[in-house]
């Protein structure tokens, strides 16, 4: 869907789900070194994993990299799945990063995504249909979900808007008014910001037409 932008895959995660904190680590030496060998590029780090607490390393780390690159990277991660103040989690905690919490086909916040002040914006993140291992599609819920929706739109605002920062797309879905989201949930936590993510789609979430909800 969005012109002149390549996909890289970086495993942090093994086959079911699980890593470490140096595996992790590694993830980021694998993109630093390919900023540090394409200085004029972009990029944007989708960052669909989760981790039950707080890391000071990972957290120093993650806020260094994205501050680092801050001209041409934003890094967007999930919430996580908890149902708990995003705060408490590492990586959503982090203040230069884009957290991404979930809704559902109402337009309301799902009751598994973690909430609050240090998510920045929101996704359908229920019943999404993807690619999985054992199958060619099937349908995926969770903020991992969510997660790669905000960066597939930011990746295309950035194709059409290249003059634009890393830091000021992130300071962009931080301000009321941006392009990237509009006020339309209809129940959420009262300190999740009600920023629901959209562009060129005035009024509606431009991703529920290729979303089947179930039930």
């Amino acid at each position: 869907m969005t012109p002149n932008v390549n996909i890289r895959s970086v495993k942090v995660l093994n086959d079911v789900g699980f890593g470490t904190d140096s595996t992790i680590i590694c993830g980021y030496i694998n993109v630093y070194n390919w900023l540090q060998a394409n200085p004029t590029k972009r990029a944007i780090i989708n960052m669909s994993l989760g981790y039950g607490g707080l890391n000071p390393l990972l957290n120093a780390i993650t806020s260094w990299f994205a501050t680092y690159f801050s001209s041409r990277l934003v890094i967007v991660v999930a919430a996580g799945n908890s149902a708990v103040d995003a705060c408490t989690r590492t990586f959503p905690v982090v203040p230069e990063v884009v957290a991404v919490g979930s809704v559902n086909a109402a337009l309301a916040e799902s009751v598994f995504s973690n909430f609050g002040k240090c998510v920045d914006i929101l996704a359908p993140g229920e019943s999404v249909l993807s690619t999985i291992p054992t199958s060619i599609t099937g349908l995926k819920t969770g903020t991992s979900m969510a997660t790669p929706l905000v960066t597939g739109t930011i990746a295309q605002y950035w194709v059409e808007n290249p003059t634009q920062t890393g830091i000021s797309i992130r300071t962009c879905i931080a301000a009321a008014t941006c392009p990237l989201h509009a006020a339309m949930l209809t129940a959420k936590n009262a300190a999740t910001p009600n920023k629901l993510v959209q562009y060129r789609c005035p009024g509606k979430c431009c991703f529920f037409d290729s979303i089947t909800p179930v039930g």
